[in-house]
């Protein structure tokens, strides 16, 4: 995952694309492992895939899923479904009620007039 975070700040998308599918294929029960992968995909523009990957790593840590649904939640933006991005949102204030992000995330989520 280091690999692919290294290839994502250097904007080489499919290099970092690779090294964390490679990191899903060593630990495909690893929910970080799909955590990254969305993340790298919503950075290459691929909200779609991205929303898939990050759905998945949800379902692998049901306990903690809003590290997955913040990934969820950008990817919604990122297709312009608003709606959908604020109620994924609201999701993860029950697990983090304090996260200082999550007000922010709010306003960048509301359609502009």
């Amino acid at each position: 995952m280091l690999l692919g975070t290294l290839d994502l700040t250097k904007r080489r998308y499919d290099q970092a694309i690779s090294e964390a599918q490679r990191a899903v294929t060593l630990a495909p029960n690893s929910s970080v492992g799909y955590l990254w992968l969305a993340r790298i995909l919503c950075f290459s523009e691929r909200p779609m895939e991205a929303l898939v990957v990050a759905e998945k790593g949800v379902r692998l840590n049901p306990r903690h899923p809003e590290y997955c649904l913040n990934v969820v939640a950008n990817a919604y933006l990122r297709m312009g479904r608003f709606e959908e991005a604020r109620s994924t949102l609201k999701q993860t204030q029950v697990t983090q009620p304090n996260d200082p992000a999550i007000p922010m995330w709010h306003v960048v989520g509301r359609p502009r007039c």
